[in-house]
């Protein structure tokens, strides 16, 4: 199913035997493109890369910096622990061919007799461990937690990653929790059902609400609606209950005008009928007032509410009924948001249980334009290796003498190029709401070079991106730099010295308060294909340009607004086999601004029934390098191109295919496929690979077996790349 952590071929990487603390000794993290296992203390655990739990779970927070992106903090931080906790389950039960009690328990194979909790979290009882939670009514940190950090455990990612474990545990074994009854699905069609809605549905600001949902369509999509029902009655064993339907917030106090300011009389008001309480599933304690307000221009807008003895929390949405309501980015002390004029927001003021008090509520307008740190004065500058440089890479040992400042092959005009160790310090005096940069170790070193990033302000660390390479990909900074006076930008040379520490702050931006930007970016064009599957499509545009850099890019069907891309592309999914869609592209800088429209994209999406074929991508290379030459649906694989080109535009020697849909067997038994290839051949029937002969050979037959239900569909991809002379390939 997947090729590596990225789908890529990404090599796997680890360094084994960490230590020098009990907290790095006891421990294992991924590392963006590698994996770090502790040594154990020898009294609680043993060396942590012994237990294929915990190499399972790591490299599976790979896939989910691939996929979802889930951010690691909060709701979607449980999403992201959860995720790899079950993956470790399920590589547990495919290993051993079995499922039992251990399977569901991660690291128990490395934890000695000494160790109090025998393992490191227990799935089927998640409380066992004294902290993690199996239920979302007691959530750890549900209202209280304001800036995610380690102390807090990122507002609570382990403890709440229990509430998706017991779910999946009810899905995979069955049982009854909080008087609901789950029937049985297995480990099987659980771990399918995850693995589609983790990679396919979930963005990175996914909640719990949405994981539900995700998995309830996984379950249609692969199985049929009995199956989505027990997957539905799991979430409500766990209390993540479905949303109320058809309900537009009718009795929600309107706001209106560019700063409106109300005072409420009490906060200990009961949700209106049917009020959803935020998406939250608050319990009946808490209190709860729902505002609307339509935003009367483009912009970004903030909202705070102000009480005399507690501190309400304030959470704007957009959307006009449940089903579309989106929980917007925020940031504090102010929950700031960007806003398009004409649309109705949503802001929940709530209270913890039990809370009374009066407030005061605002919605304001910031609009900041942006300033260079490579055009402004800095407080001083020490750097590892020759000057710090402006708009350039660091280069050598003179002045001027950097490149283009360039990560993973983009190209940047602005920013600071520096060599590790190095520290540049500026003067804010508060003038200041936020920087923005992109990080990472220069091309201009190749894979080489290793650092950290870190930003400080007043002494106080806000970002640190963890150990970078040259083969890292590039990480992005956002973090409030409001009321500060000095700014720090810092790149270790992450303690193994710093040959080859290029390290670029690329596109570093401060913004600077209280400034209107009302010119718009440049509209996005030429909107095309850059691959195609059942059911979706990924499309690709020419970039935006801005005066104060582009934000990001709306993506619309029509009227309706279908997902927000940091980038110039963007995967759509979730459609209807064989169905037709039109869609466009707008940008959007950091104040607000909307580009006029791109040219209109129509494009259908492919059939996924059985008896049509198989989905098809033909690329020039011989392993999958770049988007696919031609994308196409072939009714069978049956082909002897001899020496010449299996498409028009694909090579004739060095080219590669990959097919993939989905079979219907007709009989429970054992099949055998067989996989003829001149050179490489790979087949993946349910997840599993039963034939993997990738190097060059002349014509062969293969073969690989695998016991499969009749009437259950099964997802089958096959691979086979060609190096020169005669190309063939068969199923």
């Amino acid at each position: 199913r997947r090729d590596s952590y990225n789908n890529l071929g990404g090599r796997l990487v680890a360094t084994i035997n960490a230590g020098g603390s009990t907290d790095i000794a006891n421990n294992a993290t991924w590392q963006g493109d590698h994996v770090v296992f502790g040594s154990g203390d020898g009294v609680n655990f043993d060396h942590f890369g012994l237990s294929l739990d915990v190499v399972a779970h790591e490299i599976s927070h790979g896939v989910t910096q691939h996929e979802s992106g889930l951010i690691y903090s909060r709701e979607s931080g449980a999403l992201n622990e959860s995720f790899s906790d079950v993956m470790a389950a399920a590589v547990d039960q495919w290993h051993r061919g079995t499922q039992d009690a251990d399977t569901f328990r991660v690291a128990e194979d490395i934890c000695f007799p000494d160790n109090p909790h025998h393992e490191i979290r227990n799935m089927a009882n998640p409380p066992s461990d004294g902290y993690s939670q199996d239920d979302y009514a007691l959530r750890l940190w549900a209202e209280s937690c304001t800036f995610p950090s380690d102390s807090n455990d990122y507002c609570g990612v382990h403890g709440n990653s229990g509430i998706a474990n017991k779910a999946y545990y009810l899905m995979s074994a069955g049982g009854t929790q909080n008087g609901i009854s789950v029937a049985r699905l297995g480990m099987p069609a659980a771990r399918a059902i995850f693995y589609r809605a983790y990679t396919i549905y979930l963005t990175s600001s996914a909640n719990y609400s949405t994981l539900r949902a995700a998995t309830i369509q996984s379950a249609k999509d692969l199985y049929d609606t009995t199956t989505a029902t027990r997957v539905d009655q799991a979430w409500a064993a766990v209390g993540v209950a479905p949303i109320p339907a058809n309900d537009n917030f009718a009795n929600a106090t309107a706001i209106s005008g560019e700063a409106p300011v109300l005072n409420g009389t009490t906060i200990l008001a009961s949700a209106e009928a049917r009020e959803p309480n935020g998406l939250s599933n608050f319990n009946e304690n808490h209190s709860t007032v729902w505002y609307k307000w339509v935003a009367p221009r483009n912009g970004f807008a903030a909202v705070r509410a102000f009480g005399h003895w507690i501190d309400p929390e304030v959470l704007p949405f957009a959307g006009t009924s449940i089903p579309t309501l989106n929980h917007l980015f925020t940031f504090m002390p102010e929950r700031a948001f960007r806003v398009i004029a004409g649309q109705t927001y949503r802001i929940r003021v709530s209270a913890a249980p039990e809370g009374q008090d009066d407030f005061t509520l605002y919605v304001r307008y910031i609009d900041d334009l942006v300033v260079y740190p490579s055009d402004l004065p800095w407080k001083s500058a020490s750097n590892g290796f020759g000057p710090a440089e402006r708009d350039k890479s660091n280069g050598g040992s003179a002045a001027g003498d950097g490149k283009t400042l360039t990560l993973a092959g983009v190209n940047y005009s602005k920013g600071l190029g520096v060599h590790g160790a190095s520290d540049v310090r500026y003067n804010l005096a508060g003038a200041y709401s936020r920087f923005v940069a992109s990080v990472g170790v220069d091309d201009e070193v190749g894979t080489s070079g290793s650092v950290v990033f870190q930003v400080w302000a007043d002494g106080t660390k806000l970002y640190d991106s963890a150990r970078m390479t040259g083969s890292t990909a590039t990480k992005n900074i956002n973090v409030s730099v409001a009321g500060r006076s000095e700014l720090r930008l810092v790149v270790t040379d992450s303690g193994d010295g710093n040959g080859n520490d290029h390290a670029d702050w690329a596109d570093a931006r401060l913004f600077k308060s209280n400034v209107t930007d009302t010119q718009a970016p440049t509209k996005p064009s030429s909107v095309a294909v850059a691959h195609a599957g059942p059911g979706g499509i990924g499309i690709k545009w020419n970039a935006s340009t801005d005066n104060n850099g582009v934000a990001g890019y709306q993506v619309l069907e029509g009227n309706v607004h279908l997902v927000d891309s940091a980038t110039a592309s963007v995967d759509l999914n979730g459609y209807a086999p064989s169905s037709t869609h039109t869609v466009t592209v707008r940008g959007f800088d950091y104040a607000g601004n909307l580009s006029a429209f791109s040219n209109s994209f129509t494009f259908q999406t492919q059939p996924a029934e059985p008896g049509l074929g198989l989905s098809a991508n033909y690329h020039n290379g011989t392993y999958f390098q770049g988007d696919p030459v031609v994308s196409r649906t072939d009714a069978s694989i049956n082909f002897d191109w001899g020496t010449g080109s299996p498409a028009s535009g694909v090579n004739a020697d060095a080219f590669s295919v990959r097919w993939f849909g989905s079979i219907l067997p007709a009989h429970t038994q054992t099949y055998t496929f067989y996989a003829q290839a001149n050179d490489g051949v790979r087949l993946w029937v349910d997840g599993r690979l039963i034939i993997d002969h990738w190097n060059t050979q002349s014509t062969t037959e293969w073969t690989g077996t695998i016991a499969l239900q009749a009437n259950r569909f099964y997802e089958i991809r096959m691979e086979m790349f060609d190096q020169t002379g005669t190309a063939v390939s068969r199923l």
